[in-house]
């Protein structure tokens, strides 16, 4: 009976050992670029709802052992799916871009100095994974092993050999030039906060919408352009586009009989006046503006 016993111990402690060291055996690492889609933070301090998710037996840990293990566990936890990816699995098959285009979850240690505010669309980094057999190595606790190292932030993506920017920006002049608005819209009209600061994105974006009378949400697009050109993150190779944005939105406005803002915007133009040269020359003789003629704001603004 005894020898029985100590064979069922003894299989029950192999098999235990060899399911833990399939798991650890198995490890993903490399560069990753994730678009951020949850980012919450983790502060394991008392009565926080990080608190309260942790596993029974850290609150049986001495309150030393407790502090120094969830110090270890500060940071962010970022939910997303993997753009791109360098990383690579190591186990009894090598797979190369691992992880791309899965979901995930990955921990940012809090000495990396970023918060859930700054980030932007997209975090890319090294990847580690930790084996989590049950212990508390970080980021364990939060129910994932991969940890992001080395991170940097932006509104677009960054790790790919072309910039989508660029080659988006060839595929919607095509589009646009075939006059196909339709098309060029619903392939990229929803991704416009992604690429904001990008003059060309948002010029045939928002030239699709003017094309088809939706001044409304072409706005959106070429407001988007106008406070670029004014913080001055407008590349300004594309100069002919900034013009013509920023003009269609004084257009735009007046549509609306919103005098005040396009006023407003010629009136920067202004400011600017050798760049905006032949856009405020025109502007005097546009019948665009024909239901605005008649207001204050305009009067103000021809007489100067």
């Amino acid at each position: 009976m005894i020898c029985s016993l100590k064979f069922l111990i003894f299989t029950f402690l192999f098999c235990l050992s060899k399911s833990v060291l399939a798991v650890c055996s198995i490890s993903t690492s490399g560069k990753v670029e994730i678009r951020v889609g949850q980012c919450l933070t983790m502060n394991p301090a008392r009565g926080s709802k990080s608190y309260k998710s942790l596993p029974r037996w850290v609150m049986d840990l001495d309150p030393s052992s407790k502090a120094k293990l969830l110090s270890q566990h500060k940071g962010l936890l970022i939910r997303g799916q993997v753009t791109e990816s360098q990383a690579v699995t190591k186990g009894l098959v090598v797979k190369r871009n691992a992880l791309k285009s899965e979901n995930i979850s990955v921990f940012i240690p809090l000495s990396a100095g970023f918060s859930c505010r700054r980030l932007g669309q997209f975090v890319r980094g090294s990847l580690k994974e930790s084996c989590c057999d049950g212990g508390g190595t970080a980021p364990c606790l939060w129910q994932t092993g991969y940890l992001l190292d080395k991170v940097k932030t932006s509104e677009i993506t960054k790790m790919t050999r072309q910039s989508s920017a660029v080659s988006n920006a060839k595929k919607m002049k095509k589009l646009y030039k075939q006059k196909r608005f339709k098309k060029l819209l619903y392939n990229y009209g929803h991704r416009s906060y992604e690429f904001k600061n990008n003059v060309e994105f948002q010029y045939y974006v928002g030239m699709a919408y003017f094309k088809q009378e939706n001044c409304k949400k072409a706005k959106n697009n070429f407001t988007n352009i106008h406070e670029a050109f004014g913080s001055l993150k407008a590349n300004l190779a594309h100069n002919a586009y900034i013009k013509e944005a920023i003009y269609n939105l004084a257009v735009c406005h007046a549509r609306d009989g919103d005098a005040q803002a396009a006023v407003m915007i010629l009136e920067g133009m202004k400011l600017k006046s050798k760049f905006f040269s032949r856009e405020l020359k025109r502007a005097y003789s546009d019948k665009a503006f024909g239901r605005i003629k008649s207001s204050p704001a305009w009067k103000k603004f021809s007489s100067k």
